[in-house]
């Protein structure tokens, strides 16, 4: 059942980008080089499963039965994300959707592109009564997969490891990375937000409808030809209620260090303002997403794109303006 629900979730945003002319065709072809490998693995193990379950010899009789005895017990010592038959550590290798840029060659294997994205806790930063200070609040707290669930959308993901509160300078070993502050960042994403959905946005309900009501009706044969017609390719209650076209894209700042002053306090003011997908930023207490996602604490940061099934499609190191122009020229190669 976990392989038919990922293969759906892997394929229906694919569909709808190219039924709401946002991708090329090509695109499709993604799925069978991404689920193929996956399927082949399970059929694998199950194959693999089914062998030893139906064994006769002695030895692995008696390896079935210990394990029928203790296994039930051995299994809270072991993360469900290292359990093959949770399929939750899938990974899709490089492909149209799936880049590298050049600057995330080198990162550790565990951490490429085609991931699935990794879970962490965020604190949401408030103002806090006594200090008045934005500070990380460690009694409203979000999860990492709560910001990036909705379907069909595109998450940006920016781990700005301190290079907001601190502004510690970029380290000397890495080099060609712009350096920002939270005055420019946020400028960066409210610009590439208003030119992404302004340039791709899926149809409202009321397009869909116009459309599909003034497609012309093929002939009815080969060799006759009939004058088009209105008709309707889709029932209006098949078609979602949404009077708006849905957002494409949203954006998450991730921040690594809590502040202290506040001169820090009022160099996030504007981010810490802005809404859920706008640009809006977290703390990540002790860089544990930081860390999971392979980005360094103390650093130039990274921008990372999530994928609308969950899995990581592209990544770049830095978060400064050219940072931004390398994940503008992803989505201008990848969406139609």
């Amino acid at each position: 059942m976990n392989t038919g629900l990922q293969d759906s979730y892997n394929l229906s945003w694919k569909i709808a980008l190219v039924l709401h002319g946002l991708a090329p065709k090509s695109i499709l072809n993604t799925f069978e080089q991404e689920r193929k490998p996956v399927a082949e693995g399970i059929i694998k193990l199950s194959a693999t499963l089914l062998d030893n379950a139906l064994a006769k010899d002695f030895l692995r009789r008696t390896l079935k039965r210990l394990m029928i005895a203790v296994g039930p017990y051995l299994l809270p010592y072991f993360p469900t994300t290292t359990n093959p038959l949770t399929m939750l550590m899938i990974r899709y290798h490089d492909n149209a959707i799936n880049q590298r840029h050049k600057s995330q060659m080198n990162v550790d294997e565990e951490f490429q592109v085609g991931q699935r994205a990794r879970e962490a806790y965020l604190e949401m930063i408030k103002k806090n009564t006594e200090s008045g200070l934005l500070v990380g609040s460690t009694d409203d707290t979000v999860r990492l997969q709560e910001l990036i669930v909705g379907p069909g959308i595109f998450h940006v993901m920016v781990f700005s490891s301190d290079m907001l509160v601190t502004a510690k300078p970029v380290p000397a070993t890495i080099k060609g990375v712009d350096t920002t502050n939270s005055e420019f960042l946020a400028e960066d994403i409210a610009q590439k937000l208003l030119a992404w959905r302004t340039k791709w946005s899926y149809k409202s309900r009321e397009e869909i409808i116009e459309e599909t009501q003034t497609t012309p009706r093929p002939p009815t044969h080969h060799s006759q030809s009939v004058a088009p017609e209105a008709v309707s390719t889709a029932s209006p209650s098949a078609i979602p209620s949404s009077t708006k076209a849905s957002q494409m894209f949203m954006v998450h700042v991730l921040a690594s260090e809590d502040v202290t002053t506040k001169e820090q306090s009022a160099k996030i003011e504007r981010l810490a303002r802005n809404q859920a997908g706008e640009g809006k930023i977290y703390l990540d207490q002790d860089g544990i997403a930081h860390q999971k996602y392979g980005v360094a604490k103390h650093g130039a940061g990274t921008l990372v794109v999530i994928r609308p099934d969950g899995h990581i499609g592209y990544r770049v190191l830095g978060i400064g303006h050219s940072a931004w122009e390398d994940v503008d020229e992803y989505f201008g190669a990848l969406l139609a």
